[in-house]
């Protein structure tokens, strides 16, 4: 959660943390408990409202 995604050889951007588990600043996070990281989260949302805001009609 406290690193930026990395990159595959094939330029893929990581979307879930790798490995058994993560953690930081003593947080321990089991790979079932962040089936995503905070950055795809962060696409996919903002992709989503981005996307809903153009269909809004404009007065």
């Amino acid at each position: 959660m406290l690193e930026r995604p990395r990159a595959e050889e094939d330029g893929a951007i990581q979307e879930v943390p790798w490995g058994l588990n993560s953690g930081g600043l003593g947080g321990v996070w089991d790979a079932k408990e962040a089936p995503m990281l905070l950055s795809t989260f962060e696409y996919l949302s903002r992709g989503s409202l981005l996307n809903w805001w153009d269909t809004l009609e404009t007065s």
